[in-house]
């Protein structure tokens, strides 16, 4: 029995650890769609997640030393439990709440509030199982190895469970209350197993927090008030973040991360969009062969497309390949080739060459990283032939103050002798196109509503594999881009479920 006790104590240490990483993992999924999936949401979940479990730390060892017995760390665990089931309760509100701290104090702000308790419960729990094991002085080297390989091993596990597995399967609210259940069964098995006659307290404590749980449980989810009727189809968790089908307006769109990636009219059979129409005429005008489609979404650019054209397909998400097939009359048998594949993987082993690129890939509201640098432009030069053309579809106000289009234009100059750019309104919220061509003298056809402009970008940065602030220089535009969001759709397209 006492090894059994021991083992047991071990695998709590153990499922602690895996807690803390599932929970920080599940956090992004909370956060990112309302701020953005942005380096800030990653920074303020490690951050926060490392500052509360050294506060745990700090504070389970000197409570161990005070109170040594398994009641109290058992209740403990309870605790981090029920903290971890109220967070899915308060996100909403939370998130609301912090909003005006911007998007980049924003995350930090509502990562603090949401997820600070329970990871500092959580912290609380190895400093606290070595006091319990190390009975003898000469043995407290040992313990403290034995509890830290426990605790970081199951932190491993949790990492790989939640990455790998959980978050593609089930939604995040669900997630989130298995992770409670899971340890508050743990406490309350831990508390029976290393029960004693002096812990009638500790008892009355677990059944207080076991009603109050089934009680909060049962209260209805903050319901904020959105005079938008958007209506949610579908609602699930990819490998690469919260997707959406939401109608809205006439409109039946899909969303990543709070963020519109693409829009269908129910009352028409085809979609009208500017940008759609101005890749179909852009095709015909260069009586293009073959084209690469780097960024399917919901396919709507390819039933313009003539038949003749032949098109490969590189989409990154297969869910959102599955959606397009469900919800968007997508059918990858009408086009040469589909391949699920990171865009810039992609070009590393593609050794063919197309008559024009279209490059569309969003994570949300920002363009991937990695793909816009140097080192990518310059594998995207090789996937055109000698008269190709490379068109990369952005939005945003053009203007002046536009760093993130003027270290994109700066970039691509770097790699393609003829850079032009073209938008539709100037002076609004707007679709944008670069045109990037290995002809120096690569001139602009206008025809439809596109205009070319010009873009002063002498201040721009130079995006490379090494140096890279593409989020953070796009922050004026990802706040710019939320505000047309919410008079769009409101709060609700932000939060996942």
């Amino acid at each position: 029995m006492k090894l059994f006790k021991k083992c047991y104590l071990y695998f709590t240490v153990f499922a602690s650890g895996a807690a803390v990483l599932i929970i920080e993992i599940l956090g992004t999924r909370v956060i990112a769609p309302f701020f953005g999936s942005t380096i800030f949401v990653w920074t303020s979940l490690i951050t926060i997640t490392l500052g509360a479990l050294a506060l745990g730390y700090f504070a389970g060892g000197r409570v161990a030393d005070r109170k040594p017995n398994y009641a109290v760390f058992y209740l403990i665990i309870f605790c981090a439990g029920f903290f971890t089931a109220v967070i899915m309760k308060i996100d909403q509100p939370i998130l609301i709440a912090t909003e005006n701290f911007g998007l980049k104090f924003g995350p930090l702000i509502s990562s603090l509030l949401l997820f600070a308790l329970p990871l500092f419960l959580l912290g609380m729990v190895s400093p606290f199982a070595i006091r319990l094991r190390a009975n003898l002085l000469d043995k407290v080297g040992r313990a403290s190895g034995d509890i830290f390989t426990f605790s970081t091993a199951g932190s491993l596990a949790g990492a790989l469970l939640a990455g790998f597995f959980l978050v593609p399967l089930l939604s995040i609210s669900k997630l989130f209350l298995i992770t409670a259940a899971f340890l508050a069964f743990l406490s309350i098995l831990g508390f029976v197993i290393h029960r004693s006659s002096k812990t009638a307290f500790f008892v009355l404590a677990i059944i207080v927090f076991v009603s109050l749980s089934l009680i909060f449980l049962k209260i209805p989810k903050y319901n904020y008030d959105d005079k938008f009727t958007l209506q949610t189809i579908l609602q699930k968790q990819s490998f690469y973040g919260d997707l959406k089908v939401v109608e809205i307006g006439g409109f039946r769109c899909l969303a990543v991360n709070g963020s519109y990636q693409s829009c269908v009219h129910l009352g028409l059979e085809r979609p009208t969009f500017t940008f759609i129409a101005e890749t179909k005429r852009l095709i015909e005008e260069r009586k293009a062969k073959s084209m690469l489609l780097l960024g399917m979404g919901t396919g709507n650019v390819l039933h313009s497309l003539p038949k003749s054209l032949e098109i490969d397909i590189v989409e990154i998400d297969s869910e959102i390949v599955a959606i397009a097939k469900e919800y968007f009359d997508f059918s990858e048998e009408k086009y040469n080739s589909l391949t699920i594949d990171d865009a810039r993987h992609y070009l590393l082993k593609n050794d063919k060459k197309y008559d024009l690129v279209l490059l569309d890939t969003f994570l949300g509201n920002l363009p991937p990283i990695h793909i816009f640098t140097k080192e990518s432009f310059e594998l995207l030069k090789n996937a055109l032939n000698e008269k190709g053309l490379l068109l990369v579809n952005l939005e945003g106000k053009f203007g002046a103050e536009d760093k993130q289009l003027k270290s994109l234009i700066k970039t691509a100059r770097a790699v393609f002798p003829g850079v032009v750019l073209t938008v539709t309104e100037p002076e609004r919220y707007t679709s944008v196109l670069l045109h990037l061509s290995l002809d120096k003298n690569y001139k602009f056809q206008s025809g439809g509503k596109f205009t070319e402009v010009i873009q002063d970008y002498k201040d721009g940065i130079l995006l490379t594999d090494n140096k890279n602030p593409l989020e953070i220089i796009s922050v004026p535009k990802l706040a710019l881009f939320r505000e047309e969001m919410k008079k769009i759709a409101g709060l609700k397209i932000f939060f996942a479920d």
